[in-house]
């Protein structure tokens, strides 16, 4: 009860100096639109958009919504311009503010999306497409604990399976394990479909997961983030960052410049979280891009076995290794890798954790919002003519060369984590059954979904 207390205090305790405070950044942001500051009305707009139902004043309303069609318009986002065009005309029509808060998140607008929505739920309170549409733009802007107060104060988690689910998955990635574990009993109730048991089994995962860590004597609190994200992820985080750490970073990174020597770092630990849990690969395969070869490389050199390109037809066991998932152009790398086989392992160096891939890896590296490769071009670096910051160009030198550069690197800081407790992470998750297992154990099915943010909250930009 004391987070639900807090997040009510948070959300609508302070009303009236919020409505003074929203009606001051719609000044700032019609008069930065009135003398051609778009990107600076843009920016106040979303200042102003931020929070619960900032939109419930309809004066206020009917004015914002105009603004923010004007400013589609101005960006070339015609259909959406047209949607909030008719919601300023009519700021008390929930339907158009719900066909309005939908376009928004096709066009992946979460927080314009949210305070539109919002608004379409104080006019049409508790009407299931509007609150999940509106639980899922919280969770994209990882407005966790807002997401489980809306759905629950709506009464549909009581009766709606989908909004059960989205109640126990908010909880849980607020921190709030008990919540969570009833309403996943009560999910487990319904009447089960394809859909819910995904839904149910997702969450049982998680919650699992959790608990055999905690049985394990490993802390689950707000700096826990190796341990939250092998539990919701089911991803064995080898590194946390050491940088802004605990405040405000909490050992993910926002802007990391990738080197030698923390890649180096990271194989060293893949190593000997690999010899903890019995995991032998015979081979190293690289994902077809340039800067996943170089490291591929580096790890087999690390690990003392040999490095083979990738070839989609080979389902024979190894270790899968990619720099970064996104930056693998192949989509038959990226859809045959969705699913498991037997001792077939992926190792992804960098995963965002503010737009996460569709999938987790079964280790990886560290969590970033931005980075950037030391040699495949893109690196800030020091002109030496002028002493001005520019981006480098692709390294010339081969693959093998820059592989052994990382192999000879010198060994950073370690970061915020001990490698002890990663290992002590993945043999407390190894017994559990496939069902429920992280990635590294798993010998079939599809991997796990790989979530944004979560009970450790970090600072982005």
């Amino acid at each position: 009860m004391a987070l639900l207390k807090s997040l009510l205090d948070q959300f609508w305790g302070m009303s009236h100096m919020l409505a003074f405070m929203l009606t001051e950044r719609l000044t700032l942001a019609q008069g930065h639109l009135a003398e051609g500051r778009t990107k600076e009305a843009y920016a106040e707009m979303l200042a102003l958009l931020q929070g619960p139902n900032p939109l419930q004043d309809a004066s206020l309303a009917r004015e914002a919504l105009g603004l923010l069609a004007a400013l589609s318009e101005g960006f070339g986002a015609s259909e959406v311009a047209g949607r909030l065009h008719a919601c300023a005309l009519q700021p008390d029509n929930a339907q158009a503010l719900f066909d309005a808060g939908c376009a928004l998140y096709e066009e992946q607008q979460f927080t314009t999306a949210a305070a539109v929505l919002y608004r379409c739920n104080q006019l049409a309170p508790a009407q299931p497409p509007v609150v999940t549409e509106l639980a899922s733009c919280l969770e994209r802007e990882m407005r966790y604990g807002e997401a489980a107060l809306l759905v629950d104060l709506s009464g549909l988690a009581e009766h709606d399976p989908i909004c059960t689910y989205l109640s126990g998955f908010s909880w849980l990635m607020s921190g709030e394990r008990m919540r969570a574990k009833e309403r996943a009993r009560q999910l487990s109730a319904h009447s089960l479909n394809e859909r819910t048991l995904f839904m149910l089994g997702a969450l049982d995962g998680m919650l699992t997961r959790a608990d055999a860590l905690e049985r394990a004597g490993i802390a689950l609190d707000d700096l826990a983030l190796t341990a939250w994200h092998a539990a919701l992820s089911g991803s064995l985080l080898l590194h946390e960052s050491p940088h802004g750490y605990p405040e405000p970073m909490r050992g993910r990174y926002a802007f990391v410049q990738d080197s030698a020597s923390l890649e180096r770092l990271a194989l060293e630990r893949l190593r000997v979280v690999l010899e903890a849990i019995g995991e032998h690969p015979p081979r190293v395969i690289a994902a077809p891009d340039r800067a996943s070869h170089i490291l591929a490389l580096a790890a087999a050199g690390i690990l003392g076995i040999a490095c083979e390109p990738w070839r989609e037809s080979d389902e024979r066991p190894g270790l899968f290794v990619a720099w970064r998932i996104e930056s693998v152009e192949s989509d038959s790398f990226l859809r045959i890798l969705h699913t498991h086989r037997p001792k077939q392992r992926l190792f992804v160096h960098a995963s965002s954790w503010t737009e996460p891939f569709v999938y987790s890896p079964d280790f990886t590296s560290l969590l970033h919002q931005h980075i950037a490769h030391p040699w495949t071009g893109g690196a800030l670096c020091v002109d030496q003519a002028t002493g001005q910051l520019r981006r480098s160009e692709p390294d010339t030198r081969s693959d093998e060369e820059l592989a052994e550069e990382i192999i000879a690197a010198p060994m950073p800081e370690p970061g915020a984590t001990p490698a002890g407790l990663v290992v002590s992470v993945a043999r407390a998750l190894a017994p559990l059954a496939e069902a429920h297992a992280a990635g590294a154990f798993r010998t079939s099915g599809h991997r796990l979904h790989q979530r944004a943010g979560g009970p450790v909250q970090s600072s982005r930009f």
